[in-house]
């Protein structure tokens, strides 16, 4: 085991952006499919089926993106992560953890996506810290995803916390 994770290619790391992927177009219909999909077998709230707004909870990126670019060497799968980030495309050391698992997610929500967005998602690396739990060293990390629309407003900003030991 490290005595330190803070190692300088993590510090380096903390608010690096790692990837972008953009969305087709917001469609009527996508949301309307999403509505009936999230509420069934009830009924969905008639204003997802008749307005130009999305749920909060729509997923533009749901059938893949229109386009995808990682900003990380050695990221050259053409694969999409949708979550997480690619520690050893940072340069992160191969280290051997036992456990890795969810510490959490926080939510912002901004402005309602709307038929005709074509949303933005930037990845980037949030903050790293470690601590001393009983079965060890923790390191424990942050991934942020940033949803944009193209007027450049926030719709919704999700951070996810990991911890591995």
């Amino acid at each position: 085991m490290p005595d330190t994770y803070l190692v300088p290619e993590v510090l380096a790391a903390t608010g690096r952006a790692v990837s972008t992927a953009t969305s087709y177009p917001v469609s009527a219909s996508d949301i309307r499919k999403w509505a009936l999909a999230v509420y069934y077998p009830a009924q969905p709230p008639q204003y997802f089926i008749d307005t130009q707004y999305a749920p909060e909870d729509f997923d533009p990126f749901a059938w893949g993106p229109k386009s995808h670019e990682s900003f990380l060497p050695g990221d050259d799968s053409g694969i999409w992560h949708r979550h997480g980030i690619n520690q050893r495309a940072l340069g992160f050391p191969e280290w051997k953890f036992i456990v890795s698992m969810n510490a959490g997610m926080k939510v912002e929500y901004g402005v309602r996506m709307q038929v005709g967005d074509v949303i933005t998602d930037v990845k980037s690396c949030g903050q790293y810290t470690e601590r001393q739990g009983r079965n060890g060293l923790m390191l424990i990390s942050q991934s942020i995803s940033t949803w944009t629309n193209q007027r450049g407003e926030l719709v919704k900003r999700t951070t996810n916390s990991g911890i591995s030991y």
